[in-house]
Parts: structure tokens; C-alpha cells; sequence
């Protein structure tokens, strides 16, 4: 979901406008409707309905960070972004809702997320990120953050800069089933399925270009190459998924390896 959210103008994965996910959503095949609200009642209809009818709902509100409340919908959030934090809402019971995020099912009143939505900003700031994959100072991407050393701000990747009003703020997104839809739905899927393993084909063929040129002509083996591209496209090695600092230990035992083949 990252690569593609880098594909609606997403530096690292980061979604800073209601827009990016309905681009989102749509890349990924769903048909879907954004709603505002101002008044706890239309706010209730909108979810109500919208469950009866097979539906999900993608909102925003300001998560409570408190040891007795924690992950629970609040209005007295500090952080400059309201502690912003999205939430599929999938359920109701009378004057509750049911909504998961952070891996658990939760419920509040409809009122609770009501007010809680409707703290956040109008609009995000923009951000800046840095790559800090194989770091190994403990904390080391927030204390970076905060260095203002030249070499390290060549490092950021700027996010884009929201237009007025483009955030979450007391917004529904509403997803509808694919069961009214699936055969569309199905044949995007696949669709978008083929592109990327004809995309992860082109990246593997470049980088097996770029390389075979360095490898001595008796020891050059096609198929192991084009696997060595695989392993730097798909962080996989021997069918096992790696990743993190496992994929870069992973990387440099490989490299061992290979360095022991070619020097026969």
C-alpha cells in the first residue's frame, strides 16, 4: 500500500489529504463517495446507512495518547496535527459505533467521534522524511529530525505542500462492497496484479543489465543474476520475506557468499 500511495504523490508512504485516499482507493479497484458533515445527526445517518448497506468507512480523528484512555477518540489533543489518526468504521449499536485501528476493534459513542473528528486540522503541514533503514542508534530517525546539520537536510524528502481544507477533518469516506461491483472489481484487480509483476519484471531485467557486465564470463549464470535482482526488488531470499535490518544481514551474508564463488 505504500508503493502505491507513492504513486498519488506520496514521498514515503504518507497520505496528508482526504484526496490522496480516494486516489488511493480508486487505484486499488473501490468504488467510494466522500461526505462531509457539521451536525452530529447527519453524521449518524451517514454511518448508519452506510453500514446497513454493506459498506465501510474510512474517518479521521484525534487519537487520545493517555494511559487511562489510550486509542480512544479525544478532544484535547496537543500535537500540532491533533494527534490525527484513521480508523475503519465497520459497525453500530444503537448510540455506539465499532471502528478499528492500531491492529484492535474499539467502540465509542457516535458523539465521542463526533467532536473528536471535527478537532482536527483543516489542513496538514507539509513533513520531511529521511531514510533510516540498517540506523543503528536507538531513536535515532526522531533525534534526526530535530539536527539541523546541512549533510543530514540533504538527506529529507519533502512532502507535498496541502491545499487549503484538503485534510480529514470531519470527512467520511465511504467504500462501497465490491459485491455490487465484482466483476469490475475482480478484473481491476487483476489488472493492476499484471502491471506490477510486468514493472518488478522491467526493474529485474535493468538491474541485470547494470550488473552482468561485472561478472567474469565463465562465472556468469543467468538465472542466478536475474534471482540477485530479485532479492534487491522483493527483500525475499529463498521464498523467506526479509526485511528491515534482517534483509540487510541478509544482503551482506549474500555478498559473502558471492564474493566466495567468484574469487574460484
Amino acid at each position: 500500500m505504500r508503493q502505491l500511495a507513492k504513486e498519488v504523490g506520496s514521498k514515503q508512504g504518507e497520505l496528508l489529504e482526504i484526496k490522496q485516499v480516494q486516489d488511493l482507493a480508486t487505484k486499488i479497484g473501490y468504488q467510494h463517495t466522500l461526505h462531509s458533515f457539521d451536525n452530529l445527526k447527519h453524521f449518524k445517518v451517514l454511518i448508519t446507512s452506510s453500514i446497513d448497506e454493506g459498506n465501510l468507512i474510512f474517518a479521521a480523528f484525534s487519537v487520545s495518547l493517555n494511559k487511562d484512555d489510550l486509542g480512544q477518540p479525544t478532544t484535547t489533543a496537543t500535537d500540532e496535527d491533533k494527534n490525527e489518526h484513521a480508523a475503519v468504521i465497520h459497525g453500530y449499536d444503537e448510540d455506539r459505533i465499532i471502528f478499528s485501528h492500531w491492529g484492535q476493534q474499539r467502540s465509542s459513542s457516535f458523539e465521542e467521534f463526533y467532536n473528536s473528528s471535527r478537532t482536527l486540522v483543516d489542513k496538514r503541514k507539509s513533513e520531511q522524511y529521511i531514510n533510516v533503514k540498517g540506523k543503528n542508534a536507538k531513536g535515532y530517525k526522531y533525534d534526526l529530525i530535530k539536527n539541523n546539520d546541512a549533510e543530514i537536510k540533504s538527506e529529507f524528502k519533502t512532502s507535498i505542500t496541502p491545499e487549503e481544507n484538503s485534510g480529514f477533518k470531519a470527512k467520511l469516506l465511504i467504500i462501497k462492497n465490491p459485491k455490487e461491483y465484482l466483476e469490475q472489481f475482480k478484473k481491476h484487480r487483476i489488472e493492476l496484479l499484471e502491471g506490477y509483476r510486468l514493472k518488478l519484471k522491467q526493474e529485474e531485467t535493468k538491474l541485470f543489465n547494470q550488473n552482468k557486465t561485472l561478472i567474469p564470463q565463465d562465472k556468469t549464470n543467468e538465472l542466478d543474476i536475474r534471482h540477485l535482482a530479485h532479492v534487491f526488488l522483493d527483500g525475499e531470499i529463498g521464498g523467506t520475506p526479509l526485511s528491515g535490518g534482517s534483509f540487510l544481514s541478509s544482503i551482506h551474508k549474500l555478498g559473502a557468499f558471492l564474493h566466495f564463488i567468484f574469487s574460484y
